[in-house]
């Protein structure tokens, strides 16, 4: 069953007149990056044009910042895990067969699908935290730091002494 009603963006709440900070104090703050950072060491160069390919993605999408490149570069920790384990179940298959205690050949599941699975799991749920699934994506967005003072909607509807914000009263006089 769904969990209900999808969430709204932090902007539509303030486009509605029904943003109250008590609510929607988990966003996520921070300044979002307009160019492709370089890639950890410890990513394999193999992923380099994939990374290049995956931060300008949420460089467009505005949801990678600094603090995120570290969750980004264990992404492709877990995705060469999987690549790997995958590898090796394509070459050994899914079961393997094994010599029992008592001389009996024995059928088990090839432990890399369980490497397989787990890591795929991983890239899962960190694409996840990043918006990149379609039911993600509505769930993530940065509040850049410094964009209260640049919010021209929140300058009309700060309250003032007279009730209204000066700039309702030169919207009004022009």
């Amino acid at each position: 069953m769904p969990a209900g009603r999808p969430g709204k963006s932090i902007e539509q709440h303030k486009l509605d007149g029904t943003y109250r900070p008590d609510r929607h104090a988990d966003i996520v703050a921070g300044i979002p990056l307009t160019k492709v950072p370089k890639m950890p060491a410890q990513i394999d160069r193999k992923y380099r044009k994939m990374w290049q390919e995956m931060c300008q993605q949420l460089i467009d999408l505005q949801v990678l910042t600094v603090v995120d490149l570290w969750m980004l570069a264990e992404y492709f920790v877990f995705y060469d895990m999987y690549r790997n384990a995958a590898d090796n179940v394509k070459e050994e298959g899914h079961r393997l067969t094994i010599q029992g205690d008592k001389g009996q050949d024995r059928i088990i599941t090839n432990p890399e699908v369980g490497i397989m699975n787990e890591s795929w799991r991983r890239c899962k749920e960190i694409l996840q935290c990043f918006g990149l699934s379609p039911v993600d994506r509505k769930k993530v967005s940065i509040q850049p730091t410094g964009a209260a003072e640049n919010d021209p909607v929140g300058d009309i509807l700060k309250p003032t002494k007279g009730g209204l914000s000066a700039t309702l009263y030169t919207a009004k006089a022009q």
